[in-house]
């Protein structure tokens, strides 16, 4: 297993940059007059209100050569990302009010999302699709070799197996992948 500490360190965040005024608008934007407000909504209703609200913040980017933020306050106010900016702002804003159970998930075509305890989400989709781990395959018609999943301890795991069969076409592709110069 392999780690990658990198990519979850931004977002162990201090308690005095919970109260900045970053996070308080960032927590009206999703409902609530308080961080502590919020906190506790999240604690009764499961990450469900947060995971339906997310979406509803940011707005699909299509310039190529616009500029890419990890942080979810700077995804934040400018409002508009690709599906990187979008599942590291999801990510990021689950781990913030609470949520632990959380892995961003990188398939090696071109598109990121996240699981949250456990289950697929991508916030870029709408509706049912956001949740559905078959859409992919379904609806693109990806040709996946390799999908991999990085939780908050830094493990990356691959998890192609959990979104599509293994296949003797995948293996041949995944073959080619590394015969290539």
């Amino acid at each position: 297993m392999v780690k990658n500490q990198a990519l979850f360190g931004h977002y162990r965040l201090k308690m005095q940059e919970l109260k900045s005024a970053e996070t308080e608008d960032l927590v009206r934007a999703l409902g609530q007059d308080s961080y502590e407000q919020l906190l506790t909504a999240n604690r009764a209703g499961g990450a469900g209100a947060l995971m339906e609200t997310i979406p509803n913040l940011l707005k699909w980017d299509n310039d190529p050569l616009a500029a890419r933020y990890l942080s979810i306050y700077d995804v934040f106010r400018y409002k508009k990302g690709r599906c990187g900016e979008w599942a590291h702002f999801a990510l990021g804003v689950l781990y913030l009010f609470g949520v632990r159970r959380l892995e961003m998930v990188h398939d090696f075509t071109d598109h990121v999302w996240i699981k949250v305890e456990g289950s697929h989400y991508d916030p870029t989709l709408s509706g049912e699709a956001r949740y559905d781990k078959t859409y992919y395959a379904r609806a693109w018609k990806k040709p996946y070799s390799y999908i991999f999943a990085i939780d908050i301890n830094g493990d990356i795991r691959d998890v192609t197996k959990d979104y599509v069969p293994l296949t003797l076409r995948l293996r041949l592709r995944r073959l080619r992948k590394l015969k290539r110069p």
